[in-house]
């Protein structure tokens, strides 16, 4: 079974694909795990950094006057938001790439696994054995594996239904659904 994806992707739904995949081992570890935010945490993560780093450059400054301390703790500071930016940047950039990437994408679907294509060339495939669930998220679903040393199949959730239906069909029926 094919299933031909739309390229219409959402910020919404870049953005989850993005918080999926950098906390996929928990995912396999634990299939029901809460999935967080990673936009929204890192910016409180920085800012609150670079709070506290600026509070400790200013008591520095009062307690110590302009010391090696200072110095210091204004790279670190420094450090810390160039880090910390960048990182917001870069993940804004990936889900422009995401959206951007007009290639004909399809799922194919057989009794063995299944197997993501760009273009009609595989990127990627996944055998149903290696998969312990089927989770549906907001935007995406997700396939995760039994361990973690495979990678990540996201989708649309538009798809999910079909995707459970072929599941079905097949008896294909060690992988819990998830949402």
């Amino acid at each position: 079974m094919t299933i031909n994806l739309d390229n219409k992707i959402t910020d919404a739904a870049c953005r989850e694909a993005l918080d999926i995949a950098s906390q996929y081992g928990r995912l396999v570890r634990n299939h029901n795990a809460k999935i967080s935010d990673g936009f929204k945490s890192r910016l409180i993560y920085v800012c609150v950094s670079l709070a506290v780093l600026t509070a400790m450059v200013i008591a520095s400054v009062i307690f110590w006057g302009f010391s090696t301390l200072t110095i210091i703790a204004i790279a670190i500071l420094a450090f810390d938001a160039i880090l910390g930016f960048g990182i917001q940047i870069r993940m804004k950039k990936a889900v422009e790439q995401m959206k951007a990437d007009k290639r004909k994408r399809e799922i194919e679907l057989d009794e063995e696994g299944i197997e993501v294509k760009k273009d009609g060339k595989s990127v990627m495939r996944q055998e149903w054995k290696d998969i312990a669930a089927l989770r549906v998220f907001n935007e995406n679903f997700c396939l995760i594996a039994k361990e973690y040393k495979m990678s990540v199949v996201i989708v649309n959730k538009l798809y999910a239904d079909q995707v459970k239906q072929f599941l079905q069909t097949q008896k294909i029926d060690h992988i819990e659904m998830i949402g």
